[in-house]
Formats: structure tokens, sequence, C-alpha cells
């Protein structure tokens, strides 16, 4: 037995490896409270710094070079700029000038000299910015590995069944008492539902992100009957019969993670999946065949069937609603922001240091926000991004990351077919980042590291569609879907 599985291993080709461990990453990053420990986040960028390590000593093995696509130049030379101020504020190299005025107060305190840096905690910013290298690690092995045909969507179905197996993790914590957390008793949110997660509203993002998935490839297999001109009651039977037959599993999956999703009890959490499935379920099935009143009629279908699914589940949501202290932490928010805002115009332009908001929250903070004790996040990724590494390298962060986005958004509206890798790595995208408006999950390793991984799988595997196409004859056809994801892509439709 073990010498048959050692000698599948040595099969393995190095970009199978490579997708494997990719995949056991993103298995992996929920588990430990969604990977929100010092030593849960390094582990992930030592994973992330590996595998990007063995991409590139196969590409020097094989002569292969990397090529950055041309649209993506721009995301890039962003990125790489945040990741080198990020640096700099971290370093004692600037000029004394440029340090935090913190640096001086401490020094006088002390009565001894110290090396001032622009960072008011340098630890904290190191830490952050080499967690933000490791995401930008995991996209680009995430393009690379999906440049091969199957790799894209073997990462799409491997995040869709992960989230379902947290899923059911957590329903069935849930349904057992909902008194711990792993091996730990809960601290926080004990009326939700959280699974491996600490905060309930993190998890809610993570579990729309894999509702989202499973949703996109059950649409796949079932989008030929929807657009077809048949009588309604008879695509509702074939559309049921081919996602119970042929993708029953990701109907699990996405049953899971809906009542999940629900039993979170989040209100924005929820708000953002069922935006993100409306966008998902609008670029999966528009086409000029599909008149605008069949779409409209088919998303409000859509609507009163979630609606009726939710209603079962939306006492905890009700109940979030009402309670007194739910509603002075969400009123405390607000002065939060307030706040924040105030931080942000002390040092507009170079920031506090990447990851220090929780050191320089306390000396902002007044007597209207009084609960909770100890504010770590913002509760907005946005404005805590701005605040940390100022407005200029802020938004260049914050753009970067969108023109990612605003790509798959394109892709999944050009293409006739191979719509559900960009449709759900946008939909995945829109979820999170709406959320994070107003909470900070995408500061959570394990989602952020899900939807690098989507977004560069998308990402890569439209680029090599775009790439093969302009190797082809140009009036060919090439976004044909192959049912068997190990062929090549097609010269012909």
């Amino acid at each position: 037995m073990m010498a048959k599985v050692v000698g599948k291993l040595r099969s393995l080709s190095p970009e199978q490896i490579l997708l494997g461990g990719t995949i056991v990453l993103l298995a992996w990053a929920p588990l430990p409270f969604g990977s929100n420990r010092l030593w849960s986040m390094s582990l992930l960028s030592i994973w992330s710094a590996i595998l990007l390590a063995g991409l590139s000593i196969d590409a020097w093995r094989t002569n292969r070079r990397f090529a950055l696509p041309s649209q993506l130049t721009m995301s890039a030379g962003f990125f790489g700029f945040v990741i080198a101020w990020a640096f700099i504020q971290w370093t004692t190299w600037t000029p004394g000038f440029l340090h935090h005025p913190v640096w001086t107060l401490a020094a006088e305190t002390l009565g001894a000299e110290l090396q001032g840096r622009i960072s008011v905690n340098p630890a904290s910013t190191l830490h952050a910015t080499v967690t933000l290298a490791g995401y930008g690690a995991l996209f680009w092995v995430a393009f690379n590995l999906s440049r091969k045909p199957g790799h894209a969507f073997t990462i799409v179905k491997a995040v869709a069944l992960i989230a379902g197996i947290y899923a059911w993790y957590g329903l069935a914590v849930f349904v057992s008492g909902n008194e711990s957390v792993l091996l730990y008793q809960k601290w926080e949110y004990p009326g939700a539902l959280t699974s491996t997660f600490v905060n309930a509203n993190n998890f809610a993002t993570y579990a729309g992100i894999g509702l989202v998935c499973a949703s996109a490839l059950i649409l796949r297999g079932i989008r030929p009957v929807l657009r077809s001109p048949t009588r309604t009651r008879v695509k509702v039977v074939q559309a049921t019969e081919i996602a119970l037959s042929g993708h029953g599993i990701y109907v699990f999956v996405a049953f899971g993670t809906f009542a999940a999703l629900m039993l979170t009890g989040s209100r924005a959490g929820i708000s953002s999946a069922f935006v993100a499935l409306f966008l998902l379920l609008f670029l999966m099935l528009r086409s000029r065949r599909m008149s605008r009143g069949r779409l409209v009629r088919v998303g409000g279908a859509a609507l009163v069937m979630l609606l009726l699914a939710a209603l079962p589940l939306s006492g905890l949501v009700t109940e979030r609603l009402t309670r007194p202290d739910t509603a002075l932490t969400e009123n405390a928010r607000f002065d939060v922001y307030r706040l924040t805002v105030t931080a942000i115009s002390d040092t507009p332009l170079l920031g506090t240091g990447y990851g220090t908001f929780a050191d320089v929250f306390p000396s902002y903070r007044d007597s209207t926000v009084f609960t909770p004790s100890y504010w770590r996040k913002a509760h907005s990724t946005y404005l805590e991004t701005v605040l940390e590494l100022g407005i200029p390298a802020g938004l260049a962060l914050i753009i970067a990351v969108a023109w990612v986005v605003w790509l798959c958004f394109t892709d999944a509206l050009r293409r006739k077919r191979y719509r559900a890798l960009p449709a759900s790595a946008t939909a995945a995208a829109v979820l999170a980042g709406l959320h994070s408006s107003i909470d900070f999950g995408l500061q959570i390793p394990a989602i952020a590291a899900t939807l690098s991984a989507l977004l560069g799988a998308s990402i890569g595997w439209c680029t090599e569609l775009d790439d093969a196409k302009t190797r082809q004859n140009p009036k060919s056809r090439i976004d044909k879907d192959v049912s068997a994801m190990g062929a090549g892509p097609p010269t012909r439709q």
C-alpha cells in the first residue's frame, strides 16, 4: 500500500505538486481561528514563499520565463510600491523629520536615545508587510498554475469543498450546543455559528465565498437548460435533475454553507452574500438570447427562493438586531470611523505604519467609544489601510486589488463560455469587499488567502485563453467550454 502511494507521488509533475501544496494551504488556513494568530499568519507566509520558490525552481529547470500580462502591470506596480513603502515605514534609514512623534516622546520619557521610524510599532509593520507579500506570492502561484488547463477549476472546486467542510463542521458544533471553538470554550459570539473562526462576521464572509463558488459550479452545469426556450416548469425539472445527478456534491456544499451563513447572524455578511449571489447569477446567465425581462424573472424567482430558504434560519439575525449590547457596539463603530478619519488627518501622507491601528487608536479614543474595552480593528478595512499606510499608499493598495477584480468582471462579461471562473472570483471579491467596508474580513488571513488564490486562478486562466486565441486564427472562437478539463484550449468551436 505504501509503495503504491510513494509511486503515485513520484509520478506527479512539479506543477501538480505545487497545485496540491496550494490546496493544502487553502484547507489549512481556516483551521487555526482563520489563521488570525501571529504563528499561523507566519506559517501561511512561509508556506506561500515555499510555493513561490518551488514555482521559480520549476521555471528555471524547464527554462520557462514568467511573463506579466500587460493588464496586470498597473496592479503589480501599485502592489510593489505598497510593499516598498511599508518596508520604508519599518526601517530606521529615513530622516528624522519623517519619524512619528511618538519616538521623540518616548526618548524624552526614557531619557535615552531611540532610533525613530515612521511606524509606531516596527514589529507589527514588518509582520503585516510579510503577510501582505505572502498574499501576493499566493496570487502569483495560482496565476501561473492556472495557465494549464484544469488547474484553475481545480482551485475553485477546492475552495467550495473546503468551505463546505468547515460549514458542516460548524453546523455540527451548533447543533451540539455551540459551546466551543475547536478545543476551546467559546469566549465570543456564544449564540452564533462561527465554525473554526472566533468572529461570526468573519466566518460569514468565508462561508459566503464557499457558497458563491459552489453556486458557480452548479450554474455552470445547468446554464444551458436555464437559457433554453422551453417552458419554465420543464427547465426547473431538468435543471434539478442535472444539479442533483452531476453536481450533487456542490448542492450539498451550497446547502451547508447557506445554512451556516444564516446561523452566523451576521447582517452585513448575509446581505453581502445575497448581493454577490445576484451578481453571480447575472454574470452567468446574461446573453443576447436571454431578454432583460427573462433575466429579471429568473432573478426574482431566485430572490423568492433565497428568502424562503432563509426564513426558517432568520431568528438569530432578528435576535441580534434587538440586542442592546449589539446596538451599543454598532453605534460606537461610527464613532470609531470618525476618530480614525481624525487620525488619518494627522499623518495623511506617511501613515502610522502598516498593521499599527491597535497601537495608534487608544491615543485618539474618547468617551464616545465605551464598548468594547479594546478595539483591535477599525471595522473598516479601507479606513484602517489608509490610516496605516497613508493616503497615497493606502489608495494604491485598494486600487491594485480593485483593478484585478475589475479584470475578472470584464472577463465574465465578454466571454460566451468559461464564465464560471471569472464570475465566481468577481462575486467572491465583491462579497468580501462590501462586508469589509464595515468590518475586517479581508484582514483575516484565511479569507485573504482564499480570495488571492481565486483571483489569481481567474486571471491566469483567462490570460491563457487570450494568449491561445492570438496563436490561432483570429476568426476562430476559443471560448468553447470543454467538458473534460484535461484537454487544452480548443482550436475551433
